[in-house]
C-alpha cells in the first residue's frame, strides 16, 4: 500500500489516537455478490488487543456472519 508522508502513522500509539479521534472504520466483507462495504462505528480495546463493532440487523453486511473481512 502507497502511504504518503503526511498520512503515515508512525508507530501503535499514534495509530490508537487516530483511532480514538474517529471511532469508525469501513468494513469490507467477501460476500455471495462481491465485495460489499459499510462504514460502521469500531472501538479498538487496548487491553485485549481486540476491534469491535456494530452491524445493524438491516445492514446486508449482518447476513455474512464468519465471512472474510477487513477493517479499513
Amino acid at each position: 500500500m502507497d502511504v504518503q508522508p503526511a498520512f503515515a502513522v508512525s508507530g501503535p500509539d499514534e495509530l490508537l489516537a487516530v483511532i480514538g479521534r474517529a471511532p469508525f472504520a469501513s468494513l469490507v466483507v467477501a460476500g455471495p455478490r462481491g465485495l460489499e462495504a459499510a462504514h460502521l462505528p469500531m472501538l479498538y480495546d487496548v487491553g485485549t488487543r481486540v476491534l469491535t463493532g456494530h452491524v445493524a440487523r438491516r445492514n446486508p453486511l449482518a447476513e455474512r456472519d464468519g465471512a472474510q473481512a477487513m477493517a479499513i
